[in-house]
């Protein structure tokens, strides 16, 4: 009779794998650094608006440029110098409004032409915001999450339409009013997530169809509550973190996929500058940077990392993959496999002992003769799993 041992591998390798996830420094953006600056991407660019540190409130814009890792000063923003405006792109312009100075809460819009670097002013917003976010779906902006002048917050929720030049107010966001939200948007859909009123920090998580006009409630965010999250998009997946929670700053970041409505957690952001950091994407890449620290006082950073995300996707073969060495022999089974496979055994060294071999599907596998030790065995470079091969013990 076959006698077995570890009748089911231990699998390593299904699922995102932090490992995969990089962090990586970029071109410093050329001036002392701040924070709540807004931003928007046009033309596989992105540029960045206003914002604030110690030596006071800026109006002036950046483009950084991911394809030459450089930074250049741009027409600089018709208004006040401001920090926590608010943003969306529509089309080939972006807009650019609301915000705070000492003093001073805004409700101006303006409307930026990369083309000839110039600025429109458009419709007052309706309420005089700081801290609002935006998104954009398809030809209406959508902004929502202030505080007004008088410190007060409320759940309206506003979209500007380009053509009429004209605020419309929406449904209501469902959860409690709130500043300093994350928002974007995604497939069409809006998402919101986090903020925080009157010493209440917020995770609950919503998205927003524009068609039906409705909100829907969604998985909260894993990460736990906090204001200013910053984040992005890539492809279909949503990437937030960063932020803080009164004097706790968070450098943790996580991914939602909408199926199946959930968060995986994926690497840290790399240094302590992590609140009210600015985020974005360019096709398949994403950048963040420019927040503050108070590990030492309160701090700037004017550092730029981009973001690799570079998990392989799932393999067509069923992720419960089997497989077991047939005790007293040199055979290993592999079982629930959906079609012909390569794999691969490597030693503790990293050694290769087979080298992505083709093999059938749910078959036996007869290995050549190595030592009593723990081996990897990789299955088309995609998925790991340990097994543990003593071919000189007797049945």
């Amino acid at each position: 009779m076959l006698r077995y041992l570890f009748l089911t591998a231990v699998i390593l390798g299904i699922g995102p794998s932090n490992g995969q996830i990089q962090w990586g420094p970029k071109a410093d953006f050329p001036l002392t650094g701040r924070v709540s600056a807004t931003h928007f991407t046009l033309n596989g660019c992105a540029y960045l608006v206003g914002g604030m540190n110690n030596s006071g409130y800026f109006r002036d814009v950046w483009m950084y440029d991911p394809k030459t890792d450089n930074w250049t000063q741009k027409n600089p923003f018709p208004g006040s110098a401001r920090n926590e405006a608010a943003s969306f792109v529509i089309d080939s312009f972006a807009y650019v409004g609301c915000g705070v100075a000492p003093g001073s809460h805004f409700r101006d819009f303006y409307r930026y032409n990369p083309k000839t670097d110039a600025w429109t002013r458009i419709a007052d917003f309706p309420l005089d915001w700081r801290a609002a976010r935006a998104f954009s779906i398809d030809s209406l902006g959508y902004v929502m999450g202030g505080m007004a002048g008088d410190g007060s917050a409320n759940n309206n929720f506003y979209a500007y339409s380009p053509v009429r030049n004209t605020w419309e107010r929406k449904m209501d966001f469902p959860g409690s009013p709130r500043f300093y939200p994350f928002m974007s948007s995604m497939n069409k859909k809006g998402y919101v997530m986090g903020g925080f009123i009157r010493g209440i920090h917020f995770n609950d998580f919503y998205e927003y169809d524009p068609v039906s006009n409705t909100w829907l409630t969604l998985k909260s965010y894993d990460g736990g509550s906090r204001v200013c999250p910053s984040g992005f998009v890539i492809g279909n997946k949503l990437y937030i973190g960063n932020g803080r929670n009164n004097a706790n700053h968070f450098r943790d970041w996580w991914m939602y996929q909408k199926q199946p409505n959930s968060w995986a957690q994926i690497n840290n952001f790399p240094e302590d500058y992590s609140y009210s950091t600015t985020a974005f994407s360019i096709g398949n890449k994403a950048y963040c940077g420019l927040g503050s620290s108070n590990l030492s006082g309160l701090t700037y950073s004017n550092r730029l990392f981009s973001f690799s995300d570079t998990i392989i996707p799932p393999a067509v073969y069923s992720p419960a993959l089997e497989s077991y060495h047939i005790f007293g022999t040199r055979n290993i089974v592999f079982k629930n496999v959906q079609s012909a496979f390569q794999y691969s055994l490597i030693d503790a060294t990293g050694r290769f002992i087979v080298k992505n071999k083709t093999i059938a599907k749910n078959s036996t596998e007869t290995l050549p003769f190595i030592s009593s030790a723990v081996y990897i065995v990789r299955v088309e470079g995609r998925f790991s799993y340990k097994v543990f091969y003593p071919p000189d013990i007797a049945p």
